[in-house]
């Protein structure tokens, strides 16, 4: 719902439902994914691919399996292969998402113009192998209408280069069983994905962000790109939650849990952060709202609320820890729980 002094931000939106809520075919982005070794598990699982490739490339290239002259493109395209994985395995290289399928397409290229130009038996098959990985890889990283669009490159620059190759019925069979098995692979992998992030990032409770899926967006220093200046952090804690355990049970508890998850999300944009990071904590993380937009939002919430709640407020400046804003969203929401039990008393 949107409030005087927010903008929302669609890309952002986008990696929120992808990182478990609504279509299972939504990959989360770049910015939102766990990182191995300090690189984004996209960019470190592209770069070992590129060194295996050229890793076979330059086997290839000098096997004394090959009865026929090998072109000086093959071992030229190992070598540049090598570079780039090793490059992509750097990490102190923010590698933007455009790289990844710039990519993805020179691979498939390169083996489309590889399969045209073979000049024996072992080239073809070589680079339909080549070309079902790159697939299985877009599968687990891509999305919508991404990956969608570079299987279909897939298909056609594959088959134009078996038929200037020569006579595509001799390997018609071969290509079939690449793409097929390369596409159910896609498949597969790319639904998996899609539970596995869900299973690792939401609450199974509520369906928000859990605290590791508040982590993935956090872990940088500042905001992430895709939200909008000034980001205002808020922490709302449940008044009354243990009493109502004790009294009504846990059932009841869990209901009030799962109510206020709903009225929450009911009550941001789809751009902005909802998690829950306790038993009954939650978190809001708002883009492009000025902190005098964030304590409207906040009272507009307290007033609807199916439970009483004490709420904090902080701003997450750019450059700053997430847990710098955090710790004084943190702070504020126990004065506000204090000056509240003073006025009830």
């Amino acid at each position: 719902m949107p409030v005087a002094g927010r903008s929302g931000h669609g890309g952002y939106a986008a990696a929120m439902r992808a990182l478990g809520a609504g279509d299972p075919w939504h990959q989360p982005s770049l910015a939102e994914l766990r990182r191995f070794g300090g690189i984004d598990a996209p960019v470190w699982t592209m770069g070992i691919a590129n060194i295996l490739r050229a890793l076979s490339l330059l086997v290839f290239s000098w096997s004394p399996l090959q009865h026929h002259a090998v072109p000086i493109d093959r071992p030229i395209g190992g070598v540049l292969s090598l570079l780039l994985g090793m490059a992509l395995l750097n990490p102190r290289w923010r590698v933007p998402w455009w790289v990844l399928h710039a990519n993805v397409l020179a691979i498939v290229v390169t083996s489309s113009w590889y399969i045209a130009t073979a000049t024996g038996t072992l080239g073809i098959p070589l680079n339909l192998t080549a070309v079902v990985a790159v697939v299985v890889y877009a599968g687990a990283w891509f999305r919508g209408r991404d990956l969608a669009l570079h299987l279909l490159i897939v298909v056609v620059l594959t088959f134009l280069g078996l038929v200037a190759h020569g006579d595509p019925r001799v390997f018609l069979l071969n290509w079939l069983a690449a793409i097929i098995s390369g596409a159910y692979a896609s498949a597969m992998v790319h639904l998996l994905m899609g539970q596995i992030l869900r299973m690792a990032n939401r609450d199974a409770l509520t369906g928000v962000l859990n605290r590791a899926g508040l982590m993935t967006i956090t872990e940088r220093p500042g905001p992430p790109e895709s939200l909008v200046q000034p980001v205002s952090v808020v922490v709302l804690d449940l008044d009354g939650f243990k009493l109502l355990n004790d009294s009504r049970g846990h059932l009841a508890g869990d209901a009030m849990l799962v109510e206020v998850g709903r009225y929450l999300v009911s009550q941001c944009r789809t751009s902005d952060v909802v998690a829950r990071t306790g038993g009954d904590e939650f978190v809001l993380i708002l883009g492009g709202t000025e902190p005098d937009a964030a304590r409207a939002l906040v009272e507009r919430v307290r007033a609807g609320m199916p439970i009483e709640a004490s709420f904090g407020l902080a701003v997450w400046r750019a450059g700053e820890p997430f847990d710098r804003a955090m710790a004084a969203a943190d702070a504020a929401m126990y004065v506000d729980k204090a000056s509240r039990q003073d006025d009830r008393a």
